[in-house]
C-alpha cells in the first residue's frame, strides 16, 4: 500500500469516526417525530441493516424508522448511548466503524411486547457501521435483549456465570476519536488470528470435561493473562481468570454446542491494543444440556461479536455480544411471545 493511501485511510477513519460519534450523541436530543430526519443526514436512503431477534433485516431508512428506533424512543424517551469503545478500520476493502458500550434510558412505555418497568435499564450493545462517502450504507446491531427481560422481572435460564452490568475497559481508552498506530493494531488483529485459528482449534480437539485440565490451561494461557475477564451477555454471564473462564463458559459451550463449519469472521477491525471481529457461528446443539436444556440436535446460525483488549502479547480482557434472543429462538424458545403469553416464566 502506498503512503498516500495509507493517509487517505486514516483520515477517512478519523472522520468516518466523527460522524458515527455524532450519529450516536444526537440520539440522546431526538424524539420520536424528528428520528427519521436524523436518520436521513447519517444513513443512505437505502441502508441494509442486519438487527439482533425480533427486529431481524431491514432497508431503507423508513422500515429503519418505523420499526426500529421510533418505538424504542416511545419506550426510552431519555435513552443515552454511554460509549466504552469506538474503533474504526478498512477490512477487505470497506471502510467500517465499531461503536458499543451500554444504552441507558428509563424504560417509561412498552417495547417488543415487553411491559415498561418506570425504571432506568443498563443494556449492552455493539453496533458496526459500513461507511461510504461519509454516510451509513450497511449496519449490524446487536443487542443484549434478554439483559432487559432480566432488568424487567423477566428470567427464564439459568446463567452460566454471574449476570452484571457490564463496564468498559480498564484503561478507559477504548473510545479512539484520532489516529491510532498501525504497528499496534497490526499487532493485535495477529494476536487475535492466533488465538482463532491455532488456539481455539487446538481447544475444540482436546478431549475435555467440566473442569479444565492442564492442556487446556496451557492453550488458553499462552493467549490471555491468567487474570483475565471474559464480559458476555445475559444467560452466559461474565467471568475473572483463564479457569474460570473455561470452567465458566467456554468448555459448557464446547460440550454443548459442537461446530458445524469453523467460520472466519465476516469483518475485523482493530485500533491500537483493540480488535474487534463480527461473524455467525455454525452450530448443533447435540452434546451436553446447557441453560438447562437437553441437546435438541437442531443447527443454530447466530450472530456474535468480540472486541478483545490486548496487554503486551496476551489479552486482558474479552467483550462478547451474542444474539441469544436469536439463538433460543432457533431451539424453540420464543422469549417475548412468552412475555406476552404469561406464561413458563416468573417475574420477580
Amino acid at each position: 500500500m502506498t503512503k498516500s493511501k495509507t493517509c487517505s485511510g486514516h483520515r477517512n477513519a478519523v472522520k468516518n469516526k466523527q460522524i458515527i460519534k455524532a450519529w450516536s450523541d444526537d440520539l440522546r436530543y431526538v424524539t420520536p417525530d424528528t428520528v427519521g430526519e436524523c436518520l436521513n443526514k447519517y444513513w443512505d436512503k437505502d441502508a441494509v441493516f442486519h438487527g439482533f431477534q425480533p427486529i431481524g433485516d431491514l432497508t431503507g431508512t423508513t422500515p429503519l424508522c418505523d420499526e426500529l428506533y421510533r418505538p424504542y424512543l416511545m419506550a426510552f424517551p431519555n435513552a443515552k448511548k454511554h460509549l466504552h469503545f469506538l474503533l474504526a478500520g478498512t477490512d477487505n476493502g470497506k471502510e467500517w466503524v465499531v461503536v458499543g458500550g451500554n444504552l441507558v434510558g428509563n424504560f417509561m412505555e412498552p417495547w417488543l411486547g415487553i411491559p415498561p418497568t418506570k425504571l432506568s435499564t443498563w443494556v449492552r450493545f455493539v453496533e458496526l457501521y459500513e461507511m461510504q462517502d461519509g454516510k451509513i450504507i450497511r449496519a449490524h446491531l446487536l443487542y443484549d435483549l434478554l439483559s432487559l427481560l432480566n432488568q424487567a422481572g423477566f428470567r427464564f435460564f439459568n446463567a452460566l456465570a454471574p449476570e452484571i452490568i457490564i463496564p468498559g475497559p480498564i484503561p478507559n481508552n477504548g473510545v479512539i476519536m484520532g489516529q491510532s498506530d498501525p504497528a499496534d493494531a497490526t499487532t493485535s488483529l495477529t494476536l487475535e488470528e492466533n488465538w482463532r485459528e491455532i488456539g481455539l482449534r487446538q481447544l475444540q480437539k482436546l478431549e475435555k470435561t467440566i473442569t479444565p485440565n492442564k492442556p487446556a490451561l496451557e492453550i488458553v494461557n499462552e493467549y490471555f493473562q491468567k487474570d483475565m475477564m471474559w464480559y458476555g451477555p445475559d444467560s452466559m454471564g461474565s467471568t475473572k481468570g483463564v479457569q474460570n473462564y473455561l470452567s465458566r463458559k467456554e468448555l459448557p459451550w464446547q460440550l454443548s454446542m459442537h461446530e458445524t463449519e469453523f467460520k472466519k469472521p465476516s469483518v475485523r477491525v482493530a485500533e491500537n491494543d483493540y480488535v474487534m471481529t463480527f461473524g455467525e457461528m455454525n452450530v448443533v446443539h447435540n452434546g451436553a444440556e446447557l441453560f438447562g436444556l437437553p441437546a435438541s440436535g437442531k443447527h443454530i446460525l447466530v450472530s456474535s461479536c468480540h472486541i478483545y483488549r490486548r496487554e503486551g502479547d496476551r489479552f486482558a480482557e474479552d467483550f462478547c455480544l451474542m444474539d441469544m434472543t436469536g439463538f433460543f429462538q432457533q431451539l424453540g424458545i420464543d422469549v417475548l411471545k412468552r412475555v406476552r403469553e404469561q406464561r413458563f416464566f416468573q417475574r420477580v
